[in-house]
């Protein structure tokens, strides 16, 4: 009974990423959950969606775990959710058939509720997978505390954070001392993301700094090599 792996996430997890800066450019390489798929051994469910945030990588694990068989359930080896920054907005339209939307700056909350509210989603999580007994790893795949001054819209610049503030918060948290910590790749840097710049031209370009396909390869090699 081959195992499956499941992992969710936004552009850098997305099997049908497209660059916007490079338009012409064929990004159709392998993502890093079909890489560490086959590295595994297991078939490969990847819900990455560019643009989404954490409410769609959280719900888009749960729903599709929660619409399985039995048989296919327990064929799980592996869920990894690939966070992302945590001030992006998602919700669903149309009634019959939900559709995710999404959009870059929620209009509503502080940047101390976005981690928060990331926060709850980690343990959620870890709650919903130890429920069925499924594996988890859990990976920042993009910092979500940044919110620099230089991509933010001008409307939103009041809310900028303050750092001491955002540890308080983070470090505050009820969730902190329940959340598995071994569940985690990279506990000490979950705050920062998966740091792609130690690896020369493992991004698309100096205006797309999306990973190209070597840095798929060193993102699937990094969670390979930490599990």
């Amino acid at each position: 009974m081959k195992k499956i792996l499941i992992a969710s996430g936004c552009s850098y997890t997305d099997p049908n990423f497209r660059s916007e800066f490079h338009s012409e450019m064929d990004c159709s390489w392998p993502m890093w959950p079909e890489i560490l798929s086959e590295k595994l051994g297991m078939e490969c469910i990847n819900l990455g969606q560019s643009g989404k945030g954490q409410e769609y990588i959280f719900n888009s694990l749960i729903d599709t775990i929660a619409s399985m068989s039995n048989y296919d359930m327990n064929r799980i080896g592996l869920v990894i959710p690939a966070w992302t920054r945590s001030q992006r907005e998602d919700f669903e339209v149309d009634w019959f058939e939900p559709k995710w939307q999404h959009q870059k700056w929620a209009h509503n909350g502080d940047v101390y509720y976005f981690i928060r509210k990331t926060l709850r989603y980690w343990y959620q999580l870890q709650v919903f997978c130890e429920l069925y007994n499924l594996p988890l790893k859990q990976v920042h795949m993009l910092n979500f505390k940044n919110f620099g001054k230089e991509e933010v819209p001008e409307w939103y610049r009041h809310s900028l954070p303050d750092k001491e503030k955002i540890y308080h918060v983070f470090m505050s948290s009820p969730y902190i001392e329940k959340l598995k910590k071994e569940n985690f790749i990279g506990w000490r840097s979950a705050l920062n993301g998966i740091f792609l710049d130690k690896k020369p031209n493992s991004r698309i370009s100096k205006f797309d700094l999306h990973p190209n396909k070597l840095g798929q390869e060193v993102i699937a090699e990094y969670i390979y090599e930490n599990l």
